[in-house]
């Protein structure tokens, strides 16, 4: 037993080493490229339609999305209640449940972790590797000190302007999370479609599974 113990500590310790090396490699040399989930909202969009099927069961999980809290008046918050109800919100939402639940960056590497444990090799990926998950924070104006003087009387900016229900807008529906599959070895070039759809097909299959 002690030394099945010992075999299995040091495959772990090996894993780690060449996680470090390859992310040693992206982030000095660009020597290993990861291969990305999605790159922006097109792909997301796509990334969901491809899997509908663990979408579908992340978004029934999760609570319906809430107004970003920097939109302060009834009328910003009606003229945003039709997006909060299609589908990127809502996948966003369950995102925010399932993957960082307590708000913190460890539950993302706990995702990681799952995933390297589900998935650590990706054949269509360049083999054996591991993944980065990242959440990206969006910082916007809050409607009630964006204010403007018109002569003599101050008004809300969203009284005048389309700008911070535009802001509302990209934050309801911009991806929050990206998820990366990065191979250990390997030349540095552009993932392919397929790549990148592999990679959306695992990250979605692995969070839907967190689904209680």
């Amino acid at each position: 037993m002690a030394s099945l113990a010992g075999a299995a500590g040091s495959a772990a310790l090996r894993r780690r080493a060449r996680t470090a090396l390859a992310l040693q490699d992206v982030f000095d040399t660009f020597a290993v490229s990861p291969i990305p989930a999605w790159r922006n909202y097109q792909e997301f969009l796509a990334r969901a339609q491809q899997n509908s099927v663990s979408v579908a069961r992340m978004v029934e999980s999760a609570s319906l999305p809430q107004a970003p809290r920097y939109l302060r008046t009834a009328a910003s918050r009606v003229a945003v209640a039709a997006l909060l109800a299609d589908l990127p919100a809502r996948l966003n939402s369950a995102l925010d449940g399932l993957v960082r639940p307590n708000g913190s960056d460890q539950d993302l590497r706990d995702v990681e972790e799952l995933l390297v444990l589900r998935t650590g090799e990706l054949d269509s990926c360049g083999g054996a590797g591991t993944w980065l998950v990242t959440h990206v924070p969006f910082f916007a104006l809050q409607e009630d000190v964006a204010n403007i003087w018109r002569g003599d009387e101050e008004a809300l900016l969203s009284d005048v302007s389309p700008y911070p229900l535009a802001l509302a807008a990209i934050e309801i529906m911009r991806p929050r999370y990206y998820a990366f599959f990065v191979p250990f070895e390997g030349a540095a070039r552009e993932a392919s479609t397929a790549q990148r759809r592999e990679v959306g097909r695992v990250f979605f299959r692995t969070v839907a599974g967190l689904v209680g």
